[in-house]
């Protein structure tokens, strides 16, 4: 594969390899040829093209020189971080303390954007009880509002921005740019046109892509109940049993059902499998098969079959590696029931 770096000109590319995490910012780290420093200092963006294709576009954050191979590891975040280093701080007259109450996020994040070069490509239209922040250069205001606008799946089993419609597995919304518009709402899907809130999940079956597993971890331990202290002290709980609680405080809950809605999101994380990891191969990734936030769907082996969401992403030259969560109920039985029989032989010895 060639990979090359475009910008002004194009740099050849030694190795790279792009992150990408749902509901975190996505980079890049790219290795060149230290003799093309002075012409880099003069980029803005570059975009990371593999075989004629754009995997990766992002703004230089970093750049460290290896003296002993004269080469150069150059880091990119999303374009989307432009808005912490190419803008000021987000203030309201003369203050940088800002706290919206009761404001649309459409509202919140024209105000965000205003002034800069990016414009709004889709925000959910939701009303935002508080939203607070001191000192938060734009990039963290962007990330901010999306973590407080709500996804989840409704009475048909499709995903929607509508929070009233929300029936099940509420989660955050994802940040993501196209050119220079920028969009919060669910990864991994498609609409039907350019104003629809209801998002349909791209799926694909990688039973026959897997290359290897390299670990699959439980926990053996889970939450049993989550406690969660909102503002003022106000408190609200879910829970499965009894031990082990956990406590969590949010003051962006500003009321009881605030804080069981939070508490009932971190419970479901809890009892989901605490990491499932595979290496599928890279063609799945390239050919635009498989991306960040879409459902795959295994079949083998066994053990591991079901239906997932791609929550994390590494994909270098050679090697393509996905985080899967949400797995289907049948996954954690037959862990379950593994378990027990490891207790029982115990037992016995």
């Amino acid at each position: 594969m060639k990979a090359v770096l475009r910008g002004l000109r194009d740099y050849n590319v030694n190795s790279y390899t792009v992150t990408l995490k749902s509901n975190e910012k996505k980079y890049c780290v790219v290795t060149i040829s230290a003799k093309d420093y002075y012409t880099l200092q003069s980029e803005s963006e570059l975009m990371l093209i593999v075989d004629g294709m754009e995997i990766f576009t992002g703004v230089i954050n970093k750049i460290n020189f290896d003296y002993q191979n004269n080469k150069y590891t150059i880091t990119l975040d999303e374009l989307a971080y432009k808005l912490a280093i190419d803008y000021d701080l987000l203030k309201k007259g003369e203050s940088f303390d800002i706290t919206y109450t009761s404001t649309t996020s459409d509202i919140i994040l024209s105000e965000i954007l205003a002034n800069t070069a990016f414009t709004v490509g889709y925000v959910p239209s939701q009303t935002i009880p508080e939203l607070k922040g001191d000192k938060l250069n734009r990039y963290e205001w962007l990330r901010l509002l999306a973590d407080n606008c709500v996804c989840g799946l409704d009475a048909d089993g499709k995903y929607t921005t509508i929070a009233d419609n929300i029936v099940s597995e509420q989660t955050a919304c994802d940040v993501w740019t196209v050119g220079n518009e920028i969009f919060i709402g669910v990864n991994g899907c498609t609409r039907s046109n350019k104003s629809s809130h209801t998002w349909n999940k791209k799926t694909c079956d990688i039973t026959n892509a897997i290359i290897d597993i390299p670990e699959i971890e439980v926990n053996v331990h889970p939450v049993q109940k989550v406690i969660v202290i909102g503002k003022d002290g106000v408190t609200g709980e879910a829970s499965v049993g009894t031990s082990p609680t956990i406590v969590i405080t949010d003051d962006s809950c500003a009321d009881a059902a605030a804080c069981e809605k939070r508490a009932k999101v971190e419970l479901s994380k809890q009892n989901k499998l605490a990491s499932l990891t595979i290496n599928v191969d890279p063609d799945l990734f390239y050919s635009k098969a498989i991306e960040l936030g879409c459902h795959v769907t295994i079949n083998e082996p066994a053990f591991i079959a079901g239906t997932y969401e791609i929550i994390e992403m590494e994909i270098t030259q050679d090697k393509c590696s996905i985080t899967l969560d949400k797995p289907k109920k049948r996954l954690e039985t037959i862990l379950d029931d593994l378990k027990r029989r490891v207790n029982l032989i115990e037992r016995w010895r």
